[in-house]
């Protein structure tokens, strides 16, 4: 046993190294024996917390398509990714249609019963946490024929704008289904103080407002495949006032925990007002993504940092240096999305004419006050040699006064070329872009760190290139403390260093003793200018938090841990925390087991999946197959007739009955070896177990081909 557990802890270790975002689905006794899986359903359940924002992601796993034995047991094996701040609190696991909760359990532990209970075919998955925002899910057993279903609960950080709330949709771990996933539902439940849930990309996607006897009003909204391609973030208003936001949860002897989330521009009232003109140089032969995406990406980015305070316009690198404007814009968000849907009726740039446009922005500027910067998007290359670049920087400085900061968001992913100047290399128009920005007073932001030849998008440095545009703080110190007490074990969401932007958000997670008000003091230097504020917060503009405070501080502290030497105390620390606050470590995984083994029934654990609307086609064509269910009402045996116009497979072929709430009563599965094209399935209108069902509704789902279809039964008796 030492040995097989040996092995599988060092498997772990080796399926890191290859392991980012994968599914497969394999028999443990005959590990070459494996295909990837298929992710039949995926709902998503938000729920805002602060500077958290609560996912609850539920899974419906199979095996779809790989042609694997109804009488096998397989095991699954699923690698993802969530972002490296984010804290898993929660693992889930259907057996029939209970919820067994997941246990805490040093990994040495959780692996080794879960290796006892694979090799006794049991009803085990395990969630370990492998690395800095990399996970790995086994479950076992599941059926050649059946599925699987899961939930992970975690909480990932939130961003602050002057108008939004966000945090970005985990759809990586959701795009390796081997039959891709139709649509993600999203659930989320909101109050008095969290308002106007929306899709930063999709704005026009709706939140529909439900209500339901059980879970109470929410809304609900649909991604579908189209929309998934690219990034999501779930975004809602900002709730600060004057620039920062507080919560508190109460514990015992007079403290509690905190969580903060302060805009420091807005909360010192120094705000700027900016002027920006954006410059747009775009060469296909030299991006992956087309210009309208990329144009996109930055009004959407644009939408959420600028206020009507703020102005700008853009300018396209073409013959004519098109503007949107010949004066500025304001940055509210209509202006915004009225101003960019010139695009849609002027095509966009596909070749670059880097000097016209330079001089045209410069001389915007001048025609309009003769302030403001310049925000240069370019991926042309056509500046390479120090002669070219350098004559150029020359003729666009000439052309200044005062000069005009120029920042440089260089963007150029495919048709990368190198020159050598001095004593290094520089990739396309590197050289160039570099010195334009230093001598302007401007700054310069590239699309790679160290390897050239491995580029990101213009996406990936959105939110870096529009951070130049703010002013910085050097020297930066925050301090909290009470108004008769202390705060500490302070812990920072993200990295704070010692330069700071003032319209990116500073949050904290920490513990404090004593009474409100809840005083924040600020000091550093802007523009060399020594700044120090207090700032009192009263307890009439705290936030009512929950206990999810106290989780987020144990997950910060938890992750600070892990950042050290591992020592024998450190790593039995972080295992006592973990264990303890319920938040997984490299050093803990979710344990979930069948009863008999030591698992338990959680009776209050709310299936929110089981919100989810169901499509009835019953008695209609839709894509190849036909249902048709009857009698119905049904009430002693219902007959399911299914018609395809292409062969059905017996391997890629599932009929499940399922209850009003989701859960699933009845599984089918005496289906003809060869289904071909027509033929008849019959319900006893009992249970898994044998036993008849009560009158009510019921819902056939089918699964076929990779495609899911449900029809609508009502049992009465």
């Amino acid at each position: 046993m030492k040995k097989l557990l040996l092995i599988f802890l060092l498997s772990l270790c080796w399926t890191q190294l290859f392991a980012t975002n994968q599914l497969r689905i394999l028999d443990p006794q005959r590990s070459w024996y494996r295909g990837q899986g298929t992710i039949e359903e995926a709902v998503l359940s938000v729920r805002p917390k602060g500077v958290y924002m609560e996912y609850g992601l539920y899974l419906t796993i199979s095996g779809l398509g790989l042609g694997f034995s109804a009488e096998n047991q397989y095991e699954i094996e699923y690698f993802f990714e969530l972002p490296e701040e984010a804290i898993v609190t929660d693992s889930w696991l259907w057996v029939g249609d209970e919820i067994i909760r997941g246990k805490l359990l040093d990994k040495w532990t959780a692996a080794q019963i879960y290796e006892n209970i694979v090799n006794r075919r049991r009803d085990p998955s395990i969630l370990f946490k492998r690395d800095k925002g990399q996970y790995e899910l086994r479950i076992y057993p599941m059926q050649g024929n059946q599925s699987r279903k899961v939930k992970i609960t975690f909480l990932v950080p939130t961003n602050w704008t002057n108008s939004k709330v966000y945090s970005e949709i985990p759809l990586a771990p959701l795009r390796v289904s081997r039959y891709p996933l139709k649509e993600l539902h999203v659930l989320t439940w909101l109050d008095e103080t969290w308002q106007f849930p929306s899709f930063l990309e999709h704005p026009t996607i709706p939140f529909l407002h439900e209500s339901d006897q059980e879970f109470g009003d929410y809304s609900h909204a649909i991604l579908t495949d189209s929309t998934m391609v690219r990034t999501v973030n779930f975004a809602l208003a900002n709730p600060m006032k004057n620039g920062v936001f507080v919560g508190t949860v109460p514990q015992e002897n007079n403290g509690g925990f905190y969580q903060l989330a302060m805009l420091p521009g807005k909360a010192l009232n120094l705000e700027e007002k900016r002027k920006v003109a954006i410059l747009f140089d775009y060469d296909a032969s030299n991006s992956d993504v087309s210009s309208s995406t990329l144009l996109h990406q930055i009004k959407i980015e644009m939408r959420n940092r600028f206020t009507e305070a703020d102005s700008f316009n853009v300018l396209l690198s073409n013959l004519s240096d098109n503007r949107i404007s010949e004066h500025w814009i304001s940055g509210d968000s209509l202006a915004i999305e009225i101003a960019f849907g010139w695009f849609n009726e002027h095509s966009a740039t596909q070749y670059s004419n880097l000097p016209s446009l330079l001089a045209n922005g410069v001389k915007f500027i001048q025609e309009n006050g003769n302030w403001g910067e310049i925000l240069l998007f370019t991926n042309s290359d056509q500046f390479g040699t120090s002669a070219e670049a350098n004559q150029l920087i020359e003729d666009v400085v000439f052309l200044m006064n005062p000069r005009i900061p120029i920042h440089v968001i260089e963007y150029q992913t495919t048709n990368l070329s190198y020159t050598r100047i001095g004593s290094r290399y520089y990739y396309g128009n590197e050289y160039f872009n570099i010195n334009l920005a230093r001598i302007t007073g401007g700054n310069y932001v590239k699309n790679f760190t160290t390897n050239a030849w491995q580029r990101e998008p213009l996406t990936s440095i959105l939110p870096e290139a529009f951070q130049l545009l703010s002013t910085s703080m050097h020297s930066f110190d925050l301090h909290t403390s009470m108004g008769n007490g202390f705060t500490f074990s302070r812990q920072n969401v993200g990295t704070v260093n010692d330069i700071i932007f003032l319209n990116d958000p500073i949050i904290q997670v920490g513990q404090y003793s004593g009474s409100f008000p809840m005083n924040i003091e600020i000091s550093g230097t802007i523009n060399s200018e020594v700044l120090r504020q207090s700032i009192s917060v009263p307890e009439s503009d705290f936030y009512a938090s929950d206990d999810f405070v106290r989780t987020m501080w144990a997950g910060n502290y938890i992750q600070s841990l892990e950042q050290l030497p591992e020592t024998n105390d450190i790593i039995n620390e972080i295992i006592e925390y973990s264990v303890q606050e319920r938040v997984i470590s490299k050093f803990t995984a979710f344990l979930c087991l069948e009863p008999s083994r030591g698992g338990e029934v959680c009776y209050d654990c709310m299936d929110e999946s089981s919100l989810l609307p169901v499509q009835e086609i019953a008695d209609m064509d839709v894509d190849s197959l036909r249902i048709q269910v009857f009698p119905n009402p049904a009430s002693s045996v219902a007959r399911i007739k299914i018609q395809s116009l292409t062969p059905l497979k017996k391997t890629n072929f599932f009929c499940k009955i399922h209850d009003i709430r989701g859960r699933e009563i009845k599984a089918l599965n005496d289906i003809p070896a060869t289904a071909n094209k027509a033929f008849e399935l019959m319900w006893d209108l009992t249970n898994n177990e044998g036993t008849a069902v009560s009158n009510g509704v019921y819902f056939v789902q089918i699964v076929a081909n990779g495609r899911k279809y449900t029809a609508k039964l009502t049992v009465l008796r």
